[in-house]
């Protein structure tokens, strides 16, 4: 029998599913619903089936789409109006008080930071810092659990413009708590998923799968450029039919990324691809294309995006992917040799070459060269479905 399967991926599963300590304890007498619910949610996300995983289909594509509704802000002039008003997800954002407030309360001092008690999860390290977010790694001693934790300082007062408070505004505050609702609607394999929310006074708590490999620029740095190792061609097909299998979930709910870049995939404990960072998501217009505002990052977007001209947001991100593979086949090159933020604004990029010889030197196999390629592809309606990424980049493997 042949099957397309991912078989680094099956193989680590499988050896993870027989050891599960976690599971245990959630079915112990004494655990708590709320601690029950929550590990359920963690192994469903950090732990896929064999299924999930394995099949030509992914089977996280046969999830039922969540309920639709016309609008988010009833208001006649609202402060926000979410890019994907079609999303409405099961997130429940738990309440404390500021005296619960975890920021407010060290429970201790670390080497380089305070030390905090997050509901349970408690913090280890500092792995990143914005200029209105901070992400600990931490870990629930009693579930077993590791879990990323994203704290964000709420605004400071009603209006408050971002570029004179240390907090947020009213609109990017309101930005981040619908992207923790797209990431509870795109739970599934190939995502960042998030497990829980709370919500104090002074800051919103996202507890979130932990990628303890950081994303691929760091994955590719100290994992193969500092060892002097090129990166192995059946892990860069892995990572492309992953997040082809994650954008694809994505697309069939209407919802376009409009970010994709090494940046925002991140490497899992099992070194699975993850999608991350649904700050800039959209809806998927219909007809297509339509004409958007302008988002993603200038080394990475797909060429049809600068200017003021419609575009479909599908095939940008399907751009944006090919961007992941030639990342990654060229040592850490962008297609965007020399672009400077003016040129994303306006159509120098469209005329820009892409240099794909750098993939060649690499010794990469035609096959893998040519999805990418193809991937990034000037004409946009030249560019593969992604459904076609997810049954031509993956590995092939006789089974008996």
């Amino acid at each position: 029998m042949s099957a397309i399967i991912n078989a680094r991926t099956c193989a680590l599963v499988s050896s993870a599913l027989t050891r599960l300590p976690a599971v245990v304890k959630a079915t112990q007498p004494n655990a708590s619903s709320h601690s029950a619910a929550l590990l359920a949610r963690a192994q469903l996300a950090s732990r896929p089936s064999m299924r999930q995983l394995c099949m030509p289909t992914p089977a996280v594509l046969q999830l039922p789409l969540p309920r639709k509704f016309s609008t988010l802000a009833e208001s006649p002039r609202p402060l926000f109006v979410p890019p994907v008003a079609h999303i409405q997800s099961n997130i429940n954002i738990q309440n404390c008080s500021k005296a619960e407030d975890p920021m407010l309360h060290p429970v201790g001092r670390g080497n380089t930071s305070d030390i905090y008690d997050f509901f349970g999860f408690r913090s280890q390290r500092i792995i990143g810092v914005g200029r209105t977010a901070t992400v600990f790694a931490a870990h629930h001693d009693d579930l077993g659990l590791s879990a990323a934790v994203k704290v964000i300082e709420k605004p400071n007062r009603i209006g408050a413009d971002w570029q004179d408070q240390p907090g947020l505004s009213v609109e990017h505050f309101a930005r981040a708590r619908h992207e923790a609702q797209l990431m509870t609607a795109m739970r599934n394999p190939y995502a960042v998923n998030l497990y829980e929310a709370w919500e104090s006074p002074n800051h919103l708590f996202f507890v979130m799968q932990l990628a303890p490999f950081g994303d691929l620029t760091k994955f590719l740095t100290e994992e193969f450029n500092d060892r002097n190792k090129p990166f192995p061609a059946e892990l860069i097909r892995q990572y492309i039919w992953q997040v082809a299998c994650g954008l694809t979930y994505a697309h069939r709910l209407r919802v376009a990324h409009r970010d994709i870049k090494p940046h925002n995939i991140v490497v899992d404990s099992f070194r699975n691809a993850r999608i991350t960072d649904w700050g800039d998501a959209m809806t998927i217009c219909k007809p297509s294309p339509c004409l958007p505002e302008i988002a993603g990052t200038a080394e990475w977007v797909a060429p049809e995006v600068s200017g003021n001209k419609p575009y479909d947001l599908a095939a940008a991100d399907a751009f944006g992917l090919g961007t992941i593979g030639y990342y990654l086949m060229t040592n850490g090159s962008h297609p965007w040799q020399g672009c400077r933020e003016s040129d994303f604004l306006d159509d120098a990029m469209s005329d820009r070459p892409i240099d794909f010889s750098l993939m060649s030197a690499g010794g990469y196999p035609e096959d893998l060269q040519k999805i990418v390629r193809d991937l990034m592809s000037r004409d946009p309606a030249q560019r593969p479905a992604l459904s076609d990424i997810v049954r031509l980049a993956a590995p092939r493997l006789s089974l008996h």
